[in-house]
């Protein structure tokens, strides 16, 4: 097992939340996390390896909610668990066995990547509406090409500096 330490100051949004990263060989055992904390955790962020991919990543991530489930009832704590997932039939997978139980004790955010970016250029799309606006692109670090009209499919990073191409009436 070895522990990373995070830096010695946190960022002011981070202030009043501890921290505790530990790395250790994925057996999914009670003790791996209690190790982590899970018994006073209100929310576990579950990652894979490097180098892993899917399935094995979803695997992981739903024997991950499983076991913590099946350990917050022997404790009788409720705990948020966030963790990312290549597929939405993991995330299906998910919520029908945590709707079958009688006494669930996690709830949990499965992030898939591209649908999360899709649901962000979905919200800005929406707000420049609002905004009597229509969004055609975006232009990524500031650069002078925009990319105009990307399609639904397609996965896209916003960064710091990324700017969106609007036409918009400013008379009004």
């Amino acid at each position: 097992m070895s522990k990373k330490p995070l830096p010695h100051q946190m960022p002011e949004p981070f202030e009043n939340i501890t921290f505790k990263f530990i790395e250790r060989l994925v057996t999914m055992s009670v003790e791996d996390f209690t190790v982590g904390g899970i018994a006073t955790a209100e929310t576990v962020v579950v990652g894979a390896s490097e180098g892993m991919r899917y399935p094995d990543t979803d695997s992981l991530v739903l024997s991950a909610l499983f076991q913590i489930q099946r350990i917050a009832v022997d404790m009788k704590h409720r705990v948020h668990v966030v963790a990312k997932a290549s597929s939405s039939n993991t995330k299906k997978v998910a919520k029908v066995f945590f709707r079958q139980l009688t006494h669930s004790y996690v709830t949990f955010e499965l992030i898939i990547p591209n649908q999360m970016t899709s649901a962000i250029l979905t919200q800005i799309v929406e707000a420049g509406k609002l905004l009597q606006m229509s969004v055609l692109g975006y232009s990524q670090q500031g650069g002078m090409r925009p990319i105009l009209a990307p399609p639904m499919e397609s996965f896209i990073s916003l960064c710091e500096g990324d700017k969106f191409v609007v036409v918009a009436d400013l008379v009004n």
